[in-house]
Order: C-alpha cells, then sequence, then structure tokens
C-alpha cells in the first residue's frame, strides 16, 4: 500500500524512475552476511533476477544516451 502510494506521488511529479524495482528480500542481508554477493549466493533467485532487470535497464538507457551524445556530434 505504502510503496503504491509513493509511485504514484512519484508518478504525480513527474520523478524520472526505472521500471525495474528492487524487492526488499532476505537474498540481501544473506549475502551481506556471507560476504557476497546474491547473484553469487543464488545464481536463479529473485534477487538475482531483480539485479538482472535493472542492470539491463541501466545499459538500454545508457546505450541510447550515447546515440544521442553520437547524433550530436555529427
Amino acid at each position: 500500500m505504502v510503496f503504491r502510494h509513493t509511485l504514484e506521488q512519484l508518478e504525480k511529479m513527474k520523478f524520472p524512475m526505472f521500471r525495474s524495482v528492487i524487492f526488499d528480500r532476505t537474498a540481501y542481508p544473506q549475502a551481506r552476511y556471507n560476504g557476497i554477493t546474491p547473484v553469487s549466493n543464488e545464481p536463479g533467485g529473485s534477487a538475482s533476477r531483480d539485479i538482472e532487470a535493472l542492470a539491463d535497464e541501466i545499459i538500454q538507457i545508457l546505450a541510447a544516451g550515447q546515440g544521442a551524445d553520437a547524433q550530436e556530434a555529427a
């Protein structure tokens, strides 16, 4: 409920947001406790998929920005 309300308020303010969500998962404190990453702790797990989705989104945004920079330079 709080999460949805927060998203709605940010959308109303036209605040830039990622589409990907990093949920509060037990994998994060477990990985931190063991001194490893969630991806190495459970490669196919939910936390790994969340991180991969965010990384993919960031790569797409950066790639799109590089394309815009190249066009401006030409």
